[in-house]
Protein backbone atom coordinates (compact mmCIF):
# COMPACT_ATOMS: atom_id res chain seq x y z
CA UNK A 1 0.00 0.00 0.00
CA UNK A 2 1.39 3.41 -0.93
CA UNK A 3 0.62 6.41 1.24
CA UNK A 4 0.86 9.97 0.08
CA UNK A 5 -0.47 13.28 1.24
CA UNK A 6 -2.27 15.62 -1.13
CA UNK A 7 -2.60 19.28 -0.27
CA UNK A 8 -5.69 20.59 -1.95
CA UNK A 9 -7.12 24.05 -2.53
CA UNK A 10 -10.79 24.80 -2.82
CA UNK A 11 -11.54 26.55 -6.09
CA UNK A 12 -14.33 28.63 -4.55
CA UNK A 13 -13.56 31.12 -1.74
CA UNK A 14 -13.72 29.64 1.72
CA UNK A 15 -12.41 31.90 4.49
CA UNK A 16 -12.00 29.33 7.28
CA UNK A 17 -11.45 25.89 5.70
CA UNK A 18 -8.16 24.51 4.44
CA UNK A 19 -8.27 20.89 3.37
CA UNK A 20 -5.53 18.31 3.87
CA UNK A 21 -6.62 14.97 2.50
CA UNK A 22 -5.23 11.53 1.72
CA UNK A 23 -4.85 10.02 -1.74
CA UNK A 24 -8.01 10.32 -3.78
CA UNK A 25 -9.07 13.69 -2.37
CA UNK A 26 -7.96 15.53 -5.49
CA UNK A 27 -11.04 14.09 -7.24
CA UNK A 28 -13.39 15.83 -4.78
CA UNK A 29 -15.61 18.32 -6.66
CA UNK A 30 -14.63 21.91 -6.02
CA UNK A 31 -10.98 21.12 -5.17
CA UNK A 32 -7.87 21.11 -7.30
CA UNK A 33 -4.65 19.23 -6.59
CA UNK A 34 -1.75 21.51 -5.72
CA UNK A 35 1.04 19.43 -4.13
CA UNK A 36 1.76 15.76 -3.52
CA UNK A 37 4.17 14.80 -0.74
CA UNK A 38 5.49 11.24 -0.98
CA UNK A 39 6.17 9.70 2.44
CA UNK A 40 8.68 7.19 1.03
CA UNK A 41 12.06 8.06 -0.39
CA UNK A 42 12.30 5.34 -3.01
CA UNK A 43 15.47 6.93 -4.40
CA UNK A 44 17.25 6.44 -1.08
CA UNK A 45 19.42 3.31 -1.13
CA UNK A 46 18.32 0.40 1.01
CA UNK A 47 21.08 0.17 3.61
CA UNK A 48 21.63 0.42 7.33
CA UNK A 49 21.31 4.09 8.24
CA UNK A 50 22.62 3.45 11.73
CA UNK A 51 23.34 0.58 14.12
CA UNK A 52 23.87 1.32 17.80
CA UNK A 53 24.59 -1.32 20.46
CA UNK A 54 24.98 -0.84 24.22
CA UNK A 55 25.92 -3.72 26.54
CA UNK A 56 23.68 -3.89 29.63
CA UNK A 57 25.40 -3.60 33.08
CA UNK A 58 25.19 -7.39 33.56
CA UNK A 59 27.12 -7.87 30.26
CA UNK A 60 24.79 -10.76 29.33
CA UNK A 61 22.46 -8.68 27.15
CA UNK A 62 22.93 -6.17 24.35
CA UNK A 63 20.54 -3.30 23.62
CA UNK A 64 20.39 -3.26 19.82
CA UNK A 65 18.98 -0.28 17.92
CA UNK A 66 18.85 -0.24 14.11
CA UNK A 67 17.69 2.56 11.80
CA UNK A 68 16.42 1.71 8.29
CA UNK A 69 15.06 3.91 5.50
CA UNK A 70 11.27 4.05 5.03
CA UNK A 71 10.21 1.64 2.28
CA UNK A 72 7.05 0.37 0.65
CA UNK A 73 5.74 -2.87 2.15
CA UNK A 74 6.82 -4.75 -0.98
CA UNK A 75 10.44 -3.84 -0.19
CA UNK A 76 10.36 -4.74 3.53
CA UNK A 77 13.93 -5.84 4.36
CA UNK A 78 15.21 -8.68 6.52
CA UNK A 79 17.81 -8.00 9.20
CA UNK A 80 20.36 -10.58 10.42
CA UNK A 81 22.66 -9.72 13.30
CA UNK A 82 25.32 -12.20 14.46
CA UNK A 83 27.60 -11.77 17.49
CA UNK A 84 30.88 -13.73 17.46
CA UNK A 85 32.90 -14.64 20.56
CA UNK A 86 36.50 -13.43 20.90
CA UNK A 87 37.65 -16.85 19.58
CA UNK A 88 35.55 -16.42 16.40
CA UNK A 89 32.75 -18.87 17.23
CA UNK A 90 29.14 -17.69 16.99
CA UNK A 91 27.67 -16.59 20.30
CA UNK A 92 24.11 -15.67 19.30
CA UNK A 93 22.10 -14.13 16.49
CA UNK A 94 18.99 -12.11 15.82
CA UNK A 95 16.83 -12.55 12.70
CA UNK A 96 14.05 -10.09 11.84
CA UNK A 97 12.01 -10.83 8.71
CA UNK A 98 10.21 -8.31 6.47
CA UNK A 99 10.63 -5.28 8.73
CA UNK A 100 8.26 -2.40 8.00
CA UNK A 101 9.45 -0.27 10.94
CA UNK A 102 12.24 2.22 10.38
CA UNK A 103 13.49 2.08 13.98
CA UNK A 104 14.17 -1.37 15.42
CA UNK A 105 14.77 -1.81 19.12
CA UNK A 106 15.69 -5.26 20.49
CA UNK A 107 17.55 -7.02 23.28
CA UNK A 108 20.00 -9.74 22.28
CA UNK A 109 20.96 -12.22 25.02
CA UNK A 110 24.52 -13.51 24.99
CA UNK A 111 25.20 -17.19 25.65
CA UNK A 112 27.40 -18.26 28.55
CA UNK A 113 30.21 -17.90 29.17
CA UNK A 114 30.70 -14.20 28.46
CA UNK A 115 34.15 -12.66 28.71
CA UNK A 116 34.10 -9.07 30.05
CA UNK A 117 36.55 -6.58 28.50
CA UNK A 118 37.12 -8.86 25.49
CA UNK A 119 36.41 -7.82 21.90
CA UNK A 120 33.42 -9.47 20.21
CA UNK A 121 32.73 -9.20 16.48
CA UNK A 122 29.29 -8.13 15.19
CA UNK A 123 28.07 -8.85 11.68
CA UNK A 124 24.92 -7.17 10.35
CA UNK A 125 23.27 -8.14 7.06
CA UNK A 126 20.34 -6.51 5.31
CA UNK A 127 18.49 -8.44 2.60
CA UNK A 128 15.24 -8.44 0.66
CA UNK A 129 13.14 -11.42 -0.34
CA UNK A 130 12.56 -14.75 1.32
CA UNK A 131 13.89 -18.26 0.77
CA UNK A 132 15.85 -18.79 -2.48
CA UNK A 133 15.04 -15.28 -3.73
CA UNK A 134 16.91 -13.52 -0.92
CA UNK A 135 19.24 -10.77 -2.11
CA UNK A 136 21.91 -9.24 0.16
CA UNK A 137 21.83 -5.42 -0.09
CA UNK A 138 24.07 -4.31 2.81
CA UNK A 139 26.69 -5.98 4.98
CA UNK A 140 28.44 -4.35 7.95
CA UNK A 141 30.93 -5.68 10.52
CA UNK A 142 32.35 -3.95 13.57
CA UNK A 143 33.98 -4.73 16.92
CA UNK A 144 32.29 -4.50 20.29
CA UNK A 145 34.29 -4.49 23.53
CA UNK A 146 32.14 -6.13 26.18
CA UNK A 147 32.12 -3.32 28.75
CA UNK A 148 29.15 -1.40 30.10
CA UNK A 149 28.55 1.99 28.53
CA UNK A 150 25.80 4.17 29.92
CA UNK A 151 23.67 5.79 27.18
CA UNK A 152 21.99 8.07 29.72
CA UNK A 153 25.40 9.52 30.63
CA UNK A 154 26.10 10.18 26.95
CA UNK A 155 28.73 7.47 26.60
CA UNK A 156 29.19 6.27 23.01
CA UNK A 157 27.87 2.89 21.95
CA UNK A 158 29.17 0.47 19.36
CA UNK A 159 28.09 0.16 15.74
CA UNK A 160 28.02 2.18 12.53
CA UNK A 161 27.12 5.88 12.18
CA UNK A 162 26.86 6.09 15.97
CA UNK A 163 27.59 9.78 16.33
CA UNK A 164 24.51 11.84 17.13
Amino acid sequence: MRYSIHIVKRQRTCAFKHKLAWAGAQATPGYQNMTQINLFEQDAPLQFERILIYPYPDLRRLWVRIWLPARLEDDAPNVDLIVYNPDGTENNSLVLLAQTDTRLNNTLHLKDPVTPDETYRVEAMLSVGLSKDTQLVDHQTFDLKLTFRDPEAGEPGYGINCSA
